[in-house]
């Protein structure tokens, strides 16, 4: 156990009463936005079971660590990771490691759990720690930044004639056949929550309706995300993008706003009209919208499963992991085996995350 920290654990029902806590912790560690208190409760409102307990670790400096944790059984404690996060729900000061905060949680809850599984935490925040008896760490996604430089101009400089060109075949393409590329940008609360229903009847009409998937409207996905970015909107932080060709609706996309930077959340497109790569265009407008009416923007992050698509558009790339803390070494020894005989079942050998967990809706 990590000398001088010490965890108190309280029922994800007392949450709002911890809120300005988080909040105020997050501000002075992450400055996350993706991790606000209102977002976190509004997850567990609308993905908690009921099993979730808000952690907050002390020491003489005051609040060290703070995340939202549940149990999976007896052995086993986890992060509460909704696929509607983007980011597990796990803050801590930098002056503190990893393994040794998520090994004084574990031995602080119970004296049954083996486990602790940290999901979809972020080098940039986190630093990946290395393998060890008591912690591993697996590979979740890799993700991309886009760095803005100055100018638009500067930005489309630094991307390939093959995009450049390719972006203006598809621009006279949708000219040609479709008339005049439009972008909305909506971002009062009226309109943010218009613009969900938008995207809800875009991607209920393609593949993720057909498999029961999409973000259709009264569905629970519906629900957190109308109550979720309203609340943001009324703080001037949400956006919806809805792109259309000519009289046609071809691609929407909701994202954060916040201080210097954008944070997308969900991006769907008409598969109709796949042959004018409507999600190509949409990146493009979406990136001139940045600098035409978000001055001070100068980074945006994707924060989900980077695609052959995205890639010529960012500037960097880094891999989010999750993290596996045992009470001891046989545990984590033995967790190993069952991994790798796990794997020819389980595809990527990682019993906690599963397909539809690395390819977040």
């Amino acid at each position: 156990m990590m000398d001088g920290v010490h965890w108190q654990l309280h029922p994800a029902s007392a949450f709002s009463e911890f809120e300005r806590v988080w909040d105020e912790f997050n501000a002075a560690t992450f400055q996350l936005p993706l991790l606000s208190a209102a977002l976190m409760h509004t997850g567990l409102r609308h993905f908690g079971n009921g099993d979730e307990h808000l952690a907050i670790a002390t020491d003489d400096r005051g609040t060290a660590a703070l995340c939202l944790i549940r149990n999976r059984g007896a052995p086993q404690l986890t992060t509460f990771q909704p696929s509607q996060f983007p980011v597990g729900p796990w803050l801590q000061r930098s002056d503190l490691g990893l393994p040794g905060l998520a090994g004084s949680l574990l031995q602080h809850r119970s004296k049954r759990a083996a486990l602790a599984s940290l999901t979809q935490l972020d080098p940039m925040f986190v630093p990946r720690p290395a393998d060890a008896a008591l912690i591993t760490s697996l590979g979740y996604i890799s993700t991309g930044t886009i760095d803005l430089p100055e100018s638009l101009d500067d930005y489309m400089a630094t991307r390939s004639e093959n995009l450049l060109a390719n972006l203006r075949r598809r621009e006279h393409k949708i000219n040609r056949e479709h008339g005049r590329i439009v972008l909305e940008v909506l971002e009062q609360p009226a309109e943010v929550a218009r613009g969900i229903d938008i995207y809800s009847d875009l991607e209920s009409a393609g593949w993720k309706g057909r498999l029961g998937t999409a973000l259709g409207k009264g569905n629970v996905q519906w629900r957190f995300y109308q109550e979720a970015l309203a609340s943001l909107a009324r703080e001037g932080n949400a956006r919806v993008y809805i792109l259309r060709a000519g009289d046609e609706l071809a691609a929407a996309s909701f994202a954060i706003v916040a201080a210097h930077c954008v944070y997308l959340l969900k991006t769907t497109h008409n598969e109709r009209l796949r042959s004018i790569a409507p999600g190509m265009i949409l990146r493009s407008q979406f990136i001139q919208s940045l600098y035409e009416r978000e001055a001070g923007v100068r980074r945006v992050e994707i924060y989900g499963a980077l695609n052959d698509s995205q890639r010529p558009w960012v500037t960097s790339t880094r891999e989010m992991y999750s993290s596996n803390v045992y009470r001891g070494s046989a545990i984590g020894s033995l967790h190993a085996l069952w991994r790798r005989m796990a794997r020819p079942f389980r595809g990527n050998g990682e019993p906690q995350l599963t397909r539809r967990d690395r390819n977040r809706p």
